[in-house]
């Protein structure tokens, strides 16, 4: 099987295993809808509301079939997470990895466009939230991601050194994906540093590691600085407050749109809402944390 194909047939795993995903997540959601329902305690009343002996044969009945439907969904995803781990290691053997160096990189870093600094950004965190690859490695995207953020540091200052590339006032998202145009804003620097979600979004360590780098992090003067000073310093209760918000606003955004359809990307951001919480809130700050 050829590069391409191999391409393919990974990209097709992966499709249907996020398809069997959400289609569990589906079933088991309506079990425990069912289970509530079937819960004899009404609120505000401690004594059990009797209720006609056939409907609670029929819904006895609804609850195990539920129940079969998540063992088969349980037993497709499991399968379909087999074939992709194997469709993507098949991948990874005929397309191994080539190390660049990082200081080749880092030296181009000021001649860069803003679209080239924040994927080549993206790029390393991806290095470094993989378990898979080794030391080196790891300390080389290291040192890129810190040389990037200083970059984007020193730019905001507006103190360049000559031969520097000048970046446009306003920059947008343009058809493939490069920054240009006009209007923008509206997007905010989660969305512009690559965190997606979803059958089509990155997964939970890349997810992750933007959002550490968000919150600690310098982010790209490619906002106006007004606008930057609403997301504040880095490490700050403003920045975290931000952000939090952003990803609970989402959520509830895809829930009054469509909440079947988008239920593996309103689970993505309930998780890594609840990661934000865990990991930078819980006894570092006071402010009334969002609710998806």
């Amino acid at each position: 099987m050829n590069f391409l194909s191999l391409s393919r047939e990974c990209l097709i795993a992966k499709q249907r295993y996020e398809r069997a995903a959400s289609a569990e997540n589906a079933v088991a959601q309506r079990l425990k809808k069912l289970l509530a329902e079937n819960d004899p305690l009404r609120k505000g009343s401690q004594q059990a509301v009797p209720e006609n002996p056939k409907a609670q044969t029929r819904r006895a009945i609804e609850i195990g079939a539920v129940r079969e439907r998540l063992i088969a969904a349980e037993m497709a995803r499991a399968k379909a997470e087999a074939d992709y781990r194997e469709a993507a290691k098949m991948w990874r053997e005929a397309n191994p990895v080539v190390k660049v160096p990082a200081a080749p990189i880092i030296s181009r870093l000021p001649q860069m466009t803003p679209a080239d600094t924040m994927s080549v950004w993206i790029n390393a965190l991806r290095i470094l939230g993989d378990e898979s690859k080794d030391a080196e490695m790891r300390r080389e995207a290291e040192g890129l991601v810190e040389a990037i953020e200083e970059v984007w540091k020193r730019r905001a200052s507006g103190r360049l050194p000559d031969g520097w590339f000048r970046w446009p006032d306003t920059l947008a998202p343009g058809g493939n994906g490069s920054l240009l145009g006009e209007d923008w804003m509206p997007l905010g620097p989660l969305k512009v540093l690559g965190y997606t979600v979803g059958a089509g979004g990155h997964g939970q360590a890349l997810r992750w590691a933007i959002l550490r780098r968000v919150f600690e992090g310098v982010l790209p003067p490619v906002f106006p600085a007004d606008y930057l000073s609403l997301w504040g310093a880095p490490g700050s209760p403003r920045r975290l407050s931000k952000m939090a918000e952003s990803i609970a606003s989402f959520a509830r955004s895809a829930k009054r749109r469509d909440a079947h359809k988008l239920a593996h990307a309103i689970h993505d951001w309930e998780i890594d809402l609840r990661h934000l919480y865990n990991a930078y809130y819980v006894g570092r700050f006071r402010f009334d944390w969002p609710r998806a």
